[in-house]
Formats: C-alpha cells, sequence, structure tokens
C-alpha cells in the first residue's frame, strides 16, 4: 500500500506503509496464519541476512495470534517511565521522534520494531538506541531506569556512550526513572533544557 503515513513525532511524508489489516469474516485476527503467505515491504533495507531477520521477527511479532488478552509492546514507548515524560513532553508541545540509532558519523536511522537495532548492534560505527530523539536540536533522550542503570559499570558504561554521542554531534540527556516517576515536571524541564 503506498500513500501518505506518519509515525508519532513525524512529519507526513508519502510511502509504502509497513503492514495492513484485513479484517475476515467478522474476526480482528486469525486464529492461524501461513507464513510464506504474509506481504512484506522492504523499508530499504538490502537483500540478504538483515532483511530476513527482519521479514522473519517483523511477521511473528504482527502476525502470531493472540495466546492470552494482554498488553504488549509493538513500537515506539514501551516502559511507564516513557510513556510518562513522553506525555509530559506533549504537553509542553514537543513531539519526538521514538526509537532512533545513533551512530559515529552523526547519521540517524529509525528502529522499527527494534529490528534494525538489531540487525546494526554489531555494524561499525553503531552507538546506541535512543528512547527519544528530536532531530532539529540533535537531542538524544534515554529515560535511564534504576533497575538497568544503577550499578558502577552501567554508568561506567553510560558516560562512554555519552562520550561517543557528544563527538558525532549529538546532545545526550539521561532522565533518571525515579525523578520521571517522583517528579515529571522536572524531568520535562530536563529535556527542554537542552532543546534551548
Amino acid at each position: 500500500m503506498f500513500g501518505p503515513i506518519a509515525l508519532l513525532g513525524e512529519k507526513q511524508r508519502e510511502g509504502f506503509a509497513d503492514e495492513i489489516g484485513i479484517v475476515t469474516d467478522m474476526y480482528y485476527m486469525q486464529t492461524e496464519f501461513d507464513p510464506d503467505q504474509v506481504l512484506t515491504v522492504n523499508l530499504g533495507m538490502e537483500d540478504g541476512a538483515p532483511l530476513r531477520k527482519y521479514i522473519r521477527h517483523r511477521t511473528r511479532l504482527t502476525c502470531t495470534p493472540f495466546n492470552r488478552l494482554e498488553a504488549r509492546r509493538i513500537w515506539g514507548a514501551g516502559s511507564p517511565i516513557e510513556l510518562f515524560l513522553m506525555q509530559g513532553l506533549l504537553q509542553r508541545g514537543h513531539s519526538p521522534t521514538l526509537q532512533m540509532l545513533l551512530y559515529d558519523d552523526g547519521s540517524t536511522y529509525p528502529c522499527l520494531y527494534h529490528l534494525w537495532a538489531e540487525s546494526n548492534a554489531n555494524t561499525p560505527g553503531f552507538i546506541t538506541e535512543s528512547d527519544f530523539f528530536f532531530p532539529e536540536q540533535r537531542v538524544a533522550v534515554f529515560c535511564d531506569s534504576t533497575r538497568h542503570h544503577r550499578s558502577r559499570k552501567a554508568a561506567k558504561k553510560d558516560y562512554a556512550i555519552n562520550d561517543r554521542l557528544a563527538a558525532a554531534g549529538f546532545t545526550p540527556v539521561r532522565v533518571p526513572g525515579s525523578l520521571i516517576v517522583r517528579d515529571i515536571d522536572s524531568a520535562v524541564a530536563m529535556v527542554c533544557e537542552a532543546l534551548e
């Protein structure tokens, strides 16, 4: 399907939709499917292992029938702290791009379903994936949960990533998850200050 498309935080553009749902027999999701019958659209990746990995993962993610009814992340802000910070930024009129891959040469690529992150994690020049990204200001925002960013080893890794981002022309902003939960206004202010 070709037409105007836009993800949260993006301007509308012409392109191919990554997926389209079809209602059959009044059911929203088939109970089983044949992977060979799933139509896939190449979003610009070259033929090879990364593309095959993308197609397999996307098919499994979007076409596997539900076994139980529960919320599951499809794309974008997937943790509560990311959702809270996103809401706070939107209330202040800021609409970042979600899940952006950042490279040493200053280039950026959107991370669809984390597939490109997985495929590009070993690509030379890959630095990290930001939770939110503001392209005009080149500000990369990270929601640092206590669970994954508390240890000395994690802090050392985060500092090294920050140094690489700064060298590539990005401004990293690490917002502690505890601050997002405790004082969302202060957390949003950290991002707004970087944007100014």
